[in-house]
């Protein structure tokens, strides 16, 4: 995306996964731990959301250039660039995330 700032990039890659990202964050708020990767593939399959690619949604995941992020490799876990794009977990709303 040339020509674009990097929070504009960030948001059109969280637009176009959206639901699945959305998904990944209600197990979080539901069970305070992220979901694991194949339960997750299952379930984001169960709800029509194939057009997506799962390992495109991970690999692709904006992150912060001023560090390196370990990820945890059997589980989605959404990066604060991701959610701070999605209203869900808005400080306002998940005041304890923040």
């Amino acid at each position: 995306m040339s020509g674009t700032q990097p929070h504009e990039s960030e948001q059109a890659w969280a637009d176009e996964f959206r639901p699945a990202l959305e998904l990944a964050l209600d197990e979080f708020l539901a069970s305070a731990r992220w979901p694991e990767r194949e339960r997750f593939r299952r379930r984001f399959t169960q709800r029509g959301l194939g057009n997506l690619n799962l390992d495109d949604l991970l690999r692709d995941m904006p992150r912060s250039s001023w560090g390196t992020v370990q990820q945890i490799p059997d589980r989605v876990v959404l990066t604060m660039q991701v959610l701070r794009e999605l209203p869900a977990a808005a400080p306002s709303r998940c005041r304890w995330l923040w």
